[in-house]
């Protein structure tokens, strides 16, 4: 399954500051300071980005599931026809089979087309999700280490690049971190009163 990322697959960031667009710099930096992340790592290792894959994955099983129903109906009416003079079928029972073949495969293929819509809106909502969490600590690296470019490396086209660039790791661990942290924050659930207290 193919997924994609969206507005935080490359950040550009001047002086070092987040969210400052790079047009409004005087001048370019001469040598500017270039880092790499990897986000469809991040959406695979992270435990959000598990979390969502396992979503996706199940509706996506569900939508096949309901598809698959209509599929079987249309493989009988398409065996039906074809086995028709075997069979005896009289030509206008024939010609019945065959118009309720085309109404079942357009509206089949309706379907499909409804469920693709329906998945990729639920795919960038979800994405949109875990864009929210990985976009500060991009800001927040950046700040600490003054880049001026962050590259997604699956969508840059990068062959080779020193590993010293790749800050994949260190988002992942501030990511896991975070999680820990709201966790931990969190009121634990009132346990249930014994009767009569």
């Amino acid at each position: 399954m193919m997924y994609r990322l969206h507005a935080v697959l490359a950040i550009v960031i001047a002086a070092g500051v987040p969210g400052t667009p790079a047009a409004q710099e005087a001048t370019p930096p001469e040598s500017p300071r270039i880092a790499v992340v990897d986000l469809f790592r991040i959406l695979q290792e992270s435990t959000p980005g598990k979390a969502l894959l396992e979503r996706l994955e199940n509706e996506e099983a569900a939508k096949k599931k309901e598809l698959r129903v209509a599929e079987v109906d249309i493989l009988t009416l398409e065996e039906r026809i074809r086995t028709s003079p075997q069979r005896g079928l009289s030509a206008e029972r024939v010609e019945e089979l065959k118009q309720d073949y085309e109404k079942k495969l357009t509206e089949y293929r309706r379907q499909a087309m409804e469920a693709e819509r329906e998945f990729t809106e639920l795919q960038n909502k979800q994405f949109q999700e875990i864009e929210k969490d990985i976009q500060p600590i991009l800001e927040e690296i950046t700040k600490e280490q003054k880049l001026d470019i962050i590259f997604d490396r699956p969508q840059s086209g990068i062959i080779y690049m020193h590993q010293a660039l790749d800050i994949t790791g260190e988002v992942l661990k501030r990511l896991e971190a975070r999680i820990i942290e709201q966790e931990s924050a969190q009121p634990p659930a009132e346990s249930a009163k014994p009767e009569g207290s």
